[in-house]
């Protein structure tokens, strides 16, 4: 299993890679990690733990670092976050609480979660019916939790804890009610996670024998139980995250910090690079926390000291690093989703990353060296490209893809969704990006044959996402060419003629087009139905060109879903105006 730092192309110049961090060399566009941040409602903090919905919504606890102290709940509604008042009925028994909130979970749908903190004691908190209440502790009174996680659907989970006699014990979610689960599991699991659909997850903690820490496997609702597939890791690891292959990621604390991937076949040590000729060069590197979606991608957020300059009678500070996740590689990506600070705030990650369960979300919290808040910003996955410029991630449930790393959202899904999804549309090609369509911007999304326009002038009318008219940029330059000469109305039966375009649309075409949206979808036609190479595979298909499409008849597909496909003018049309294929 190989791993790869794409933005450098060698895996084994790590050192050099921080160099050039430091020198600002390896500076990628700023809209490589752009989200919407917002903190000037909220207190300070630092954010401690946050959790997702997939409906836009989301809670949080800001406070001390430590499990001690005061803090504050916090809530995501609209794209804002905002402090919960004491008395506030969705907040609930959080609302105003002064204790430590140490993790939160929440289901896909929003309507169910579940937080463990102090107050009073240890205690287990359940979201239902729309507020926070307490629940039921499966422990003893003076066990204190370490840590929470929940499936998507909010049915299966898992809470650890460490005893009065100091060993970890653990508790499962059954029919809405947390039990102490006996598993005969050769090893203290502290640090627990179950992947989104319930069927993998890992723990990591103390092994059998004194000074041993081991990742152990969750397979089909089962910790192995077998010393042999336990997998040894370095020192006591800190955040576990998995995806739905049963692979993940977890850090080791800064005794020795390092990123850890974590699969079926065992555990390895990926950051520092163990294959480096001179790893005592390293900055000093701090992983902090990690965490992925169901497909495997996602955020690894650090901080590293530079090596000193020795002309220079200075200490160098602290700097902030984030990692993309994708599957078995990484990417570093610019450390510009915080907002500018002084040197003395020392910016850094310290703070939690959390994904919606679809995936298609995700929130950084930004702390600094000195434990107060920066800001609450919301992520996408890296564009690294100065050309379009990334837009802010669309609010609302979204679709992620094993197959590309970009995410439909929102607006943009539903519209996907309701005409034909993958078959009609293709895969998306970028995240939310910036265009000026007419003199004014929009947020646009291109997929393999289309190009999504979300336009909020027309919020609550089925205008509010429109298709680019792709069709009509390709079949402009070519009005001169025979099939896109203005033609008469044919007089074959089931033939139909528009004459806002002069052309006509009949079999093969004609069903397709009227049963999978017709005018909002495809626009007019611009072309007659004629035989065309196609740039994808150079095959010859008789195809139709229309406003906003070209619409391709495969007779080799007959009978099947795929016997009429789209052109890929998502592709065809980004290439044309930014002169690469994304």
């Amino acid at each position: 299993m190989k791993t790869t730092v794409r933005s450098v192309g060698q895996r084994r110049v790590f050192i050099a890679l921080m160099a050039l961090v430091m020198l600002g060399a390896l500076a990628l566009p700023a809209s490589a990690a752009p989200g919407r941040q917002t903190s000037d409602t909220l207190k300070v903090g630092p954010v401690g733990t946050l959790a997702l919905d997939n409906v836009g919504g989301g809670w949080g606890w800001t406070g001390p670092a430590e499990k001690t102290g005061n803090g504050h709940l916090i809530r995501l509604q609209n794209g804002v976050w905002r402090d919960v008042p004491n008395g506030d009925a969705a907040g609930g028994v959080l609302a105003g609480q002064t204790a430590a909130v140490y993790d939160m979970v929440l289901s896909g749908d929003g309507k169910s979660g579940w937080a463990i903190g102090a107050g009073g004691g240890q205690q287990i908190y359940q979201f239902k019916n729309g507020t926070w209440t307490r629940a039921a502790n499966p422990f003893d009174a003076d066990t204190t939790f370490q840590d929470l996680t929940v499936t998507a659907d909010g049915t299966d989970g898992w809470i650890t804890a460490q005893d009065r006699s100091v060993r970890m014990v653990v508790a499962r979610l059954r029919n809405g009610q947390w039990v102490r689960d006996y598993q005969p599991v050769f090893a203290e699991m502290r640090f627990i996670t179950v992947s989104p659909d319930g069927k993998s997850g890992w723990g990591v903690g103390y092994g059998r024998n004194q000074g041993e820490y081991v990742a152990v496997r969750l397979d089909k609702g089962r910790w192995v139980d077998d010393p042999a597939q336990m997998y040894a890791i370095p020192y006591n690891s800190g955040p576990v995250t998995v995806d739905n292959l049963g692979n993940g990621w977890t850090t080791v604390p800064p005794i020795a910090s390092a990123l850890i991937r974590l699969t079926p076949k065992g555990a390895r040590s990926v950051l520092p690079d163990p294959n480096s000729e001179k790893p005592d060069l390293y900055p000093s590197l701090v992983f902090q926390e990690v965490e992925v979606n169901a497909q495997g991608r996602g955020w690894a957020t650090a901080t590293y000291k530079p090596q000193p300059d020795p002309r220079l009678d200075v200490q160098p500070i602290n700097q902030p690093l984030m990692l993309w996740l994708d599957g078995d590689n990484y990417t570093l990506v610019p450390s510009d989703v915080i907002p500018a600070n002084s040197q003395a705030a020392r910016p850094n990650y310290g703070g939690p990353v959390a994904f919606s369960p679809d995936g298609a979300h995700a929130w950084l919290g930004a702390n600094t060296g000195e434990s107060q808040f920066i800001s609450l910003t919301e992520l996408h996955e890296p564009w690294l490209h100065d050309a379009p410029v990334a837009a802010a991630p669309l609010p609302g449930a979204g679709h992620c893809f094993a197959e590309v790393p970009y995410c439909l959202r929102g607006v943009f899904a539903t519209y996907w969704d309701s005409r034909g999804g993958l078959n009609s549309m293709g895969f998306p090609i970028t995240p939310e990006v910036e265009e000026t369509i007419n003199g004014q911007k929009y947020t646009v999304q291109y997929t393999q044959r289309a190009r999504m326009e979300y336009h909020p002038e027309h919020q609550g009318t089925p205008y509010v996402v429109l298709l680019g008219l792709l069709g009509n940029t390709l079949a402009d330059p070519r009005q001169n060419e025979e099939p896109f000469l203005p033609a008469p109305a044919s007089p074959t039966a089931n033939f139909q003629w528009f004459s806002q375009t002069r052309h006509n649309v009949g079999a093969p075409f004609i069903t397709y087009w009227t049963s999978n949206g017709g005018l909002p979808v495809f626009g007019y036609p611009r072309s007659e139905a004629f035989n065309e190479s196609n740039q994808a595979d150079s095959k010859t298909y008789l195809v139709q060109y229309f406003e906003r499409n070209r619409i391709e008849f495969h007779p080799e597909n007959r009978g099947t879903q795929y016997e009429f496909l789209l052109g890929l003018l998502g592709v065809e049309q980004f290439k044309a105006t930014y002169g690469y294929t994304p």
